[in-house]
């Protein structure tokens, strides 16, 4: 398991170039499951409790890179 997960908000401070805007981010991550982020497990679900009705998301920026590299490897 990763251990370099972090919020989203802080991975676009510390990669700002990565992505035009953090919503551009969380946009990408609310579709995890269909550009393969899931697969390179670059996003953990985190609940607060049994009753959150949305979980909080982290990205690992270990497994965002390792991603980007698959994409460009094809």
């Amino acid at each position: 398991m990763r251990t370099d997960y972090m919020t989203l908000s802080a991975f676009h401070q510390k990669h700002p170039g990565l992505h035009r805007s953090l919503q551009a981010l969380k946009s990408e991550c609310t579709n995890r499951d269909r550009n393969g982020f899931r697969d390179h497990k670059v996003i953990l679900e985190r609940r607060q409790s049994d009753q959150a009705s949305r979980p909080s998301l982290l990205i690992s920026p270990e497994g965002y890179f390792d991603w980007l590299k698959a994409q460009n490897d094809f």
